[in-house]
């Protein structure tokens, strides 16, 4: 597993790689078959999730465009793969490990980029981006893996984690890192949080008013997101139809976005009311009493604002962790089955008797940062 992470943030091909040609979907394509010869325990967390991408393959069935949409369920269904096989594995520890040193890499980079040595193409030269084309992606993926490295202590990669996060200027990882850090300082400390929460929004807010930063690229989200809302649909346009239709929504838009700043909103637009066992599946792992959710809350978070969904080492990252929470959420529904919420309980009382059962739980690592692990659930 280790091998596979340091694989997955170093797969750049060079003057092939580009944000149109993303060789980590063809490695992962290759190599997870090979990772998924294990027993597979289907949980309704599974099921919700297979049900989602069961829609969205029927979606080609209407979609506008059959191979933007071919490309995206081909990317979704990696994404499943890589769910099943987080979902499979007793601590995701390793594998973190070998993304932390592929990063690094990256890190490594973004320094000799600094110094004036550029050997990697990207695509701006207003940041360094690593192996990962652009500074957005290359944020996007050290934020997840920031928050990563201080779960699992890996420490050695904390500070190069915060010096290329800031490097790439990329304010939306920056700040759901902080949220993040907020939320998790509110277990333990309300005031404290609290009081830095209040803090950071006014020094947010300031920065804006004095030097009208980001107030140009807000504005272009909402732009994208009030043409969006008016043309969702119960049965959605397609998966992968966002970038072909959206012409067709806004006539005084100047540009044509490829995403639309905001995964919920894109999904919804191309899987209508096919999309809702998704949220709910995501739900249910974010009750697994884990300190991994903080990893999945922080991709959930860039997701509100931009398209985490669509680079595929920050989507390998959040769906091998909602695979890894779907085990966990179902141990926990073993050890205690009259917690949670209806769906929980149903499941414990199916699977279990509706009596906690260890012996018949599924091996977990009580990860170095979950303290007692599942026992304060």
């Amino acid at each position: 597993m280790l091998l596979l992470g340091l694989a997955v943030p170093i797969a750049y091909i060079p003057l092939v790689t580009g944000t149109a040609i993303h060789s980590t979907w063809l490695l992962l394509t290759l190599a997870l078959p090979f990772t998924l010869f294990r027993k597979i325990e289907m949980t309704p967390l599974h099921w919700l999730g297979l049900s989602a991408l069961g829609w969205a393959a029927a979606s080609l069935l209407w979609t506008e465009n059959v191979y933007d949409s071919g490309e995206a369920l081909w990317h979704l269904s990696i994404l499943a793969l890589v769910f099943v096989l987080g979902a499979s594995l007793p601590t995701l520890r390793p594998v973190f490990v070998g993304l932390c040193i592929g990063l690094g890499i990256s890190i490594a980079l973004v320094f000799a980029w600094q110094c004036g040595f550029r050997p990697v193409w990207q695509g701006t030269i207003d940041a360094p981006a690593g192996l990962f084309v652009t500074p957005n992606a290359l944020g996007s993926a050290l934020a997840l893996a920031l928050v990563a490295a201080i779960i699992y202590q890996i420490y050695w990669f904390i500070p190069l984690a915060v010096y290329g996060l800031i490097s790439t200027g990329f304010r939306t990882g920056l700040v759901s890192v902080g949220v993040v850090g907020l939320i998790a300082l509110w277990q333990r400390n309300r005031p404290l949080a609290l009081t830095l929460g209040v803090g950071l929004v006014t020094t947010i807010a300031a920065i804006f008013a004095i030097k009208n930063t980001g107030l140009a690229s807000a504005n272009q989200r909402l732009e994208y997101w009030m043409a969006t809302i008016p043309a969702l649909s119960w049965h959605g346009h397609g998966i992968g139809s966002f970038f072909q239709l959206y012409p067709t929504l806004s006539d005084w838009s100047p540009s044509r976005p490829e995403h639309a700043y905001n995964d919920f909103l894109e999904l919804t637009f191309e899987l209508g009311l096919g999309v809702l066992p998704l949220w709910l599946m995501l739900a249910l792992t974010l009750e697994a009493p884990r300190a991994e959710r903080l990893i999945l809350l922080c991709f959930l978070e860039q997701a509100l604002c931009f398209f985490p969904l669509a680079l595929p080492v920050s989507a390998f990252m959040a769906a091998l962790v909602t695979g890894y929470l779907a085990r966990c959420w179902a141990i926990h529904c073993s050890l205690w089955p009259d917690r949670g919420p209806t769906v929980s309980r149903r499941y414990s009382a199916w699977k279990f008797g509706g009596v906690a059962a260890r012996g018949q739980a599924l091996a977990v690592e009580s990860s170095h940062s979950n303290e007692a692990g599942l026992r304060h659930a």
